[in-house]
């Protein structure tokens, strides 16, 4: 006689705990270029996305992904649009705002990288043209404080705002000989530059920094045995863990992005 009242208070316990479990579910926010948004070039031709360090950062974190990250997004399209044609709002900055407050309360983290995109006109076959960098980076910095100042109006002054600066893919360029060599030098003080004025503007809005840079060893000049030749281990690096080696592509590889995603993790604690 007691059994169908014990079925009947499991099921009401059950719906209980998955009635819990929404009400507290809580979301992680990814925005930025392509390495947000997980961009892959495929060995045997196109590409993919969503298989990156945000994909990666999830689990880790325990909360629900909701990648806003559009590929060839810079600074200044991010808050007007028109890189990518899948915002809402008609940009990632708008459809981000619009999701924080809907959400309010229910965001535990937001990861951004963005700007890097801004910069590389400015190098040309490892070529780095100094003016032009001084110009985009200011640039930058004004459509960065922009857009955090929209995201901690929207999610409120204890949103938690995790950024990362960039690694150096023209490390590679250390391969092509002589004249490789001084333009992989050369990009690494162009890297370290623009990493140091970004983060300026991230540790003034209470966003920690994610030091990728030194996670992929880019001063680690350490000569290592790699593929027959003594070659710097930065640059040992940049072939390990992205496509640039192998595909003349800039982004991180399936190493690279869990590298990505375990240097931001320590901080989301």
């Amino acid at each position: 006689m007691r059994k169908p009242l014990l079925v009947s208070c499991l099921a009401s316990c059950m719906l209980l705990i998955l009635t819990a479990r929404a009400y507290s579910q809580t979301y992680y926010v990814a925005l930025g270029d392509s390495l947000a948004a997980g961009y892959q070039p495929l060995p045997g031709g196109g590409s993919e996305i969503h298989h990156g360090y945000a994909e990666d950062l999830a689990p880790k974190v325990n909360m629900t992904l909701v990648n806003l990250g559009c590929p060839g997004e810079t600074s200044a399209t991010m808050i007007n649009g028109g890189e990518c044609n899948t915002y809402t709002s008609g940009s990632q900055l708008g459809d981000a705002e619009a999701f924080l407050a809907a959400n309010a309360g229910k965001v535990g983290l937001v990861t951004i990288d963005i700007g890097v995109n801004d910069v590389l006109s400015c190098v040309t076959n490892g070529s780095i043209n100094a003016s032009c960098l001084v110009q985009k980076e200011a640039q930058v910095e004004t459509n960065l404080q922009n857009i955090l100042t929209a995201m901690r109006n929207a999610g409120g002054s204890n949103l938690k705002i995790i950024a990362m600066n960039y690694y150096d893919p023209f490390l590679a360029e250390w391969l092509n000989g002589t004249s490789g060599q001084l333009e992989a030098v050369a990009t690494v003080a162009a890297v370290e530059e623009f990493n140091a004025a970004e983060a300026g503007i991230y540790l003034l809005n209470a966003a920690p920094v994610a030091d990728v840079a030194n996670a992929f060893q880019t001063l680690n000049v350490t000569p290592v045995l790699y593929n027959g030749q003594l070659v710097p281990k930065d640059v040992v690096e940049i072939c390990q863990n992205t496509w640039m080696c192998s595909l003349n592509n800039i982004h991180a590889n399936d190493a690279g992005y869990q590298l990505i995603a375990n240097t931001i993790y320590p901080l989301t604690q």
